[in-house]
């Protein structure tokens, strides 16, 4: 599964601008395998004027395509059940970390909807839950994506977190200096204007905003390996969202993510798979 797309022009496309459009135009999977090799199979956009379920793109993917399978862990105990769920998308739920293999336990990909499984669990639309707020699972890069649109929908739930106003969870650069924000996590997003070494051991803090508000992502040196450009100011000029808690200095704050699935950017960059 996939929320951003590419069109002819290689301009990423959430599936809340494709819905925006008269006409939905050729649209091509923005993901990448492990090597960065693109992706760019044809993809579709489903449901786009359903009443029971929300919008999304689908497609067929290469091997190995990072926008091909996001995380979907089992749920024991569930086999010949249906959940019914609301159908609503009035907020967002954030997803980050890596992602999990394509098949389940016993090979089969999954959901498969013709073959019952012994763990999986499945979800249909249901009366008692129409009347709810239904929220839509969404990766960092998405988030970004509809930020830079200011296009966020009313409230975000963070990872572990509760449905908060997305006014106080996804912040731009110069709103994440505000000191309600010293104490928990949220994402904050910006342009980097600027990178800069920090210490001997390679870690890199890029800064995001202008010269009077900036923020800084601290890029720790175990992970700076994993994202794929050779030099650090090939950061620049690329959007940035990151998810933590900040830290710093009232007029130098930053936010180290915890994890290279923490942080996210626009144009993409490439994610290597941690060493085994």
């Amino acid at each position: 599964m996939t929320d951003v797309v590419l069109d002819d022009d290689g301009v990423a496309r959430s599936i809340e601008e494709v819905r925006e459009l008269r006409v939905v135009p050729p649209l091509w999977c923005a993901g990448q395998d492990p090597n960065g090799q693109p992706c760019r199979q044809r993809m579709r956009v489903k449901a786009l004027h359903s009443t029971l379920k929300s919008p999304h793109f689908a497609g067929g993917h290469i091997g190995g395509c990072d926008h091909g399978s996001h995380r979907s862990e089992d749920r024991p105990g569930d086999v010949g059940h249906l959940h019914p769920v609301a159908t609503g998308t009035a907020g967002w739920r954030v997803v980050v970390g890596e992602d999990a293999p394509t098949t389940g336990p016993d090979g089969r990909r999954r959901p498969d909807d013709q073959v019952a499984g012994t763990t999986t669990r499945r979800y249909v639309p249901g009366p008692t839950t129409a009347g709810n707020a239904g929220t839509g699972r969404r990766h960092l890069e998405s988030v970004l994506q509809a930020a830079i649109a200011g296009a966020l929908p009313p409230t975000m739930t963070l990872p572990g977190g509760q449905p908060l106003p997305a006014s106080e969870t996804v912040v731009s650069a110069s709103d994440g200096r505000d000191s309600r924000f010293a104490a928990r996590d949220f994402i904050v997003w910006g342009a980097v204007t600027v990178t800069r070494r920090v210490g001997s051991e390679g870690a890199t803090m890029l800064l995001l905003g202008d010269r009077a508000q900036r923020f800084g992502v601290l890029i720790p040196a175990d992970l700076r390996p994993r994202f794929a450009l050779a030099r650090d100011d090939e950061f620049v000029g690329r959007h940035a969202a990151v998810l933590g808690s900040r830290r710093g200095a009232a007029d130098r704050p930053y936010i180290a993510p915890r994890d290279a699935g923490h942080v996210t950017f626009l144009p993409s960059v490439q994610v290597r798979p941690p060493k085994p």
